[in-house]
């Protein structure tokens, strides 16, 4: 769990001041990866996608004249 906190943050901190849409965080997983995986572990990083790539009215932030 630490190694994942770490390499989340460094990616965040590495990210900051980019175009926010051009951001990528995550690793690619093989398929030899995702075997390892119980089916219920592949279900719950599926919902977080989902939740993270909703569009979050409370964070919208517009451009001056937009």
């Amino acid at each position: 769990m630490q190694n994942y906190r770490e390499t989340l943050q460094t990616q965040v901190l590495e990210a900051a001041g980019r175009n926010f849409n051009a951001v990528k965080f995550g690793a690619v997983l093989s398929d030899a990866k995702l075997k390892d995986f119980q089916d219920e572990q592949v279900g719950q990083l599926y919902e977080l996608m989902l939740e993270s790539t909703k569009p979050s009215p409370q964070f919208h932030i517009q451009e001056d004249g937009k």
